[in-house]
This record gives C-alpha cells, sequence and structure tokens, in this order.
C-alpha cells in the first residue's frame, strides 16, 4: 500500500498505541524501528517526496524479510511470513541469497515494504537503483514490415514467454524496454538473428547474474543493425558464447551466440528489443514475430516455438496470438503430441 506525506520528508506517527520513527539509512532507503519489544523489528519504507512517479529496485542481501500474515481471526495476533529469497552470484563467482523489491510509488507518498530481520539497521546490505517512471511516447504504432522470425533456435521446443509488451518486472519502467520480449531458455540455446545485417557491438564477458540491483546495468549482448534500418539486440546471453565480432555479416537465421544469464537476471532468459536508434534514450521499436499464421505479438505467460504460438492442448502450432493492433484468429488444428520441458 501508499500513503501520503503531508508535507514533510521526515515524520513520526503512533500505530496501535505505539511509538515509530524513523532514520536515514545510507544516503539513499529509509527505515521505521519498533521501540518496544524483544527482538526488534525494522520495516523498510521507502518515500518518494518528489513530483513525479518514480520505480525503486531495491535490494536487500543476506538478511531475511518478513510481510505480516493476516491474523486468523479479529481476537488473532498478526504474525510475520517470510519471504522466498533469491540469489545474486557476483564475478568472483561467490552466490548469496537476496531479496529485491520492485516498487512504483506516485509522488509524494510513500510504501512500508517489509519487515528485516537484523540487529541494527546499519547491519543491512541495502542497494536501491531509483529512476523516474517515464511512459512511451508511441507505444501503439506499429508498421507489419517490421515482424521477424523466431530468435531462438529451439525447434518445437516450447519455451515460455515471461515477460512482453509493458512487462511489470522491468519492461515497464523505461520507453527503451517498453516493447521487449523474454523467453526463459536453457543456458546454451542457440540464438538466432531475426534478419540480415550487421554487428555494431558485442558484450559477452560479464559473469554476474542474479536479482540484485546491482546487476541491471551489467549484460552480455549482441547489438545487430539490420538491412531494414532496425537496431536488435540480443541480451542476456552467455559469457563467451559469441559466435560473431563488431563489424561481421550475418543473415537472417544464423546463430550469433547462445542464451544465458548474465546482468539483473532471476532465470536464464533472452531478452529481445529492437530501436530505431542507438542512442540511450532511444524508445523501443514496436514489433511482432513471424508464425506459420502470420505475425503475433509475445504474451507473457504463453509458450512458444519457432512456428508461432504453442496450445498444449491443440499441438506445437495451436492458437495464434492477436497481431499488433489487431484481433487474431483462432483456427482449429488437428491434435498433437509434443515434449515439454520441466
Amino acid at each position: 500500500y501508499q500513503r501520503r506525506v503531508h508535507g514533510k520528508q521526515w515524520y513520526q506517527r503512533r500505530v496501535h498505541g505505539k511509538q515509530w520513527y524513523q532514520r536515514r539509512v545510507h544516503g539513499k532507503q529509509w527505515y521505521q524501528r519498533r521501540v518496544h519489544g524483544d527482538p526488534e523489528e525494522f520495516t523498510l519504507t521507502v518515500i518518494n517526496s518528489s513530483k513525479g512517479t518514480r520505480t525503486y529496485y531495491v535490494s536487500v542481501r543476506n538478511h531475511e524479510c518478513f510481510r505480516q500474515a493476516r491474523a486468523a481471526g479479529p481476537q488473532t495476533e498478526p504474525t510475520l511470513e517470510k519471504l522466498r529469497q533469491g540469489r545474486t552470484t557476483g564475478e568472483d563467482g561467490t552466490s548469496t541469497p537476496c531479496t529485491t523489491f520492485i516498487l512504483s510509488i506516485r509522488p509524494v507518498h510513500y510504501m512500508d515494504v517489509c519487515y528485516i530481520g537484523c540487529e541494527a539497521a546499519e547491519d543491512v546490505d541495502l542497494q536501491s537503483d531509483i529512476q523516474p517512471l517515464l511512459t512511451h511516447p508511441a507505444p501503439e504504432t506499429f508498421d507489419e514490415k517490421h515482424s521477424y522470425p523466431f530468435p531462438l533456435g529451439v525447434g518445437d521446443g516450447p519455451v515460455l514467454c515471461s515477460q512482453g509488451h509493458n512487462g511489470q518486472f522491468t519492461h515497464f519502467s523505461h520507453p527503451s524496454t517498453y516493447h521487449a520480449v523474454d523467453f526463459d531458455a536453457p543456458v546454451g540455446t542457440p540464438v538466432l538473428s531475426v534478419a540480415g545485417g550487421e554487428v555494431v557491438d558485442v558484450v559477452d564477458g560479464i559473469a554476474v547474474t542474479g536479482i540484485h540491483c546491482g546487476n541491471l546495468f551489467l549484460w552480455n549482448s549482441v547489438t545487430v543493425l539490420q538491412d531494414d534500418g532496425v537496431y536488435a539486440e540480443y541480451v542476456h546471453i552467455a559469457p563467451g558464447s559469441a559466435a560473431v565480432k563488431a563489424g561481421d555479416r550475418v543473415e537472417a537465421g544464423q546463430e550469433i551466440c547462445k542464451s544465458g544469464q548474465s546482468g539483473f537476471c532471476p532465470v536464464p532468459h533472452l531478452h529481445l528489443e529492437m530501436h530505431l536508434s542507438r542512442a540511450e534514450d532511444a524508445p523501443s521499436l514496436n514489433f511482432a514475430l513471424l508464425g506459420r499464421d502470420g505475425p503475433y505479438v509475445p504474451v507473457a505467460g504463453k509458450l512458444y516455438n519457432q512456428a508461432g504460438p504453442v496450445d498444449l492442448g491443440q499441438g506445437a502450432s495451436g492458437t495464434q496470438s492477436s497481431p499488433p493492433g489487431g484481433k487474431g484468429k483462432k483456427k482449429k488444428r488437428k491434435k498433437k503430441s509434443i515434449n515439454t520441458r520441466g
């Protein structure tokens, strides 16, 4: 939930008759400490005192985080429920437990995020990335010429689209990633160029991985300037897997690298996004993929392979997803058995 800050960035309040206070930690985040009870409980509170909506990626490493579970009844005291932790791995290969929160907070509001199990606020290993929430200037604009074949060599697959356009995990927070799509794929899956063009950039030396927000701007990738003038970026590729270098000519369907899990990456996947410019703030290009039945836009939670959308009830070439700006038509096909990946 979010609550409005009434004119002050620092404030006190009483909850159930008990006094709470705040203090600033590491210059960025905000804690509330309840001053009664043993052991002490610390609440992570994030404040947006600005005049615009902001996104917050907040990571807590090596400490457990808790939320307040609903009470079983009106006479029952609420309990704390431990949140599931993920992992983050540094350049040296050391893996540590980590919890990352992705928040969007309205202007002049604050959010009580979680309780943190710690002895003192100064002991918490906490890092954040804070950015203004920016909107895409033309999210619905689409040209059918920007439709391309599937970017992974998975055959019948299928693979899961784990995040699509305006995905609420990372794609929503900036115009440059608005139209990106993510496909979960095992490390080492062939990544295929979706069009002919020239390789303009290759990075494949990053080893960090996991959910720590410090990884947000670290990744391996191959960027191709396609013959149609579009820059295609293939992101999170495996270290040392690039089969091309800057200046190389590639053709549609050519393997250019292997999928991986580099950078801010909860699970191995390929992140594909396109632009009309290499400027850092260039908005993403609305594109579609080509299936057996025509262009479609991948949707989070759906399965896909090189023939297009996969419906487990209809076989490897089932119901087609809607193309950008239009409604898809359902076509009946004979049922086929397919191998699914666990």
